[in-house]
């Protein structure tokens, strides 16, 4: 019977380590976004016209605890994320930095977006990542949206569109 309970303990003890190396990663993980198809509108002589647009490569890097407390750079991102609570165990927050793959890397850019992970599992794992302008689940697919709010008539106006495409994690 003292085998039996060592057993146990033993196994439960490689399960919570397991799970903790898991969150751990999931703490400061990067990811690659590959787009696979991109829609939207271009404005022309005052009008919304239909169109496709090249795909992109996305980097994703969520900013570590221990970097939002030691780099100036990030403080935006910081004091917004100590602001947000949630009462649900499977939400959490975190501060991500997302760019085009060749554009240059600016800490500023980093947001806080929502964190959905497994509930109540021995082994959490985060599910889905939703930014203000992009949302993805880990290893599975993104969207990426880009809009704007000039509603006026004007001559010239940014392009509206959503892309999509698939995640993995580096």
């Amino acid at each position: 019977m003292k085998i039996f309970k060592s057993g146990i303990t033993i196994s439960f003890i490689l399960s919570l380590a397991l799970s903790a190396n898991s969150i751990s990663d999931e703490k400061s993980a990067s990811y690659i976004c590959i787009g696979d198809k991109s829609i939207g509108f271009n404005w022309e002589n005052k009008n919304w016209v239909e169109t496709r647009f090249n795909t992109d490569k996305y980097l994703v890097k969520k900013i570590s605890k221990e970097m939002l407390e030691n780099d100036f750079a990030y403080s935006e991102c910081h004091n917004l994320l100590k602001s947000k609570s949630e009462d649900r165990i499977d939400v959490e927050y975190g501060c991500y930095n997302i760019r085009t793959v060749g554009e240059h890397y600016y800490p500023f850019e980093t947001e806080v977006c929502t964190e959905f992970w497994t509930p109540l599992d021995i082994n959490k794992k985060l599910t889905q990542v939703n930014c203000k302008y992009f949302s993805f689940r880990p290893n599975g697919w993104f969207h990426k949206a880009f809009t704007h709010s000039s509603l006026e008539d004007k001559p010239y106006k940014d392009s509206l569109g959503v892309s999509v495409g698939k995640c993995a994690k580096l």
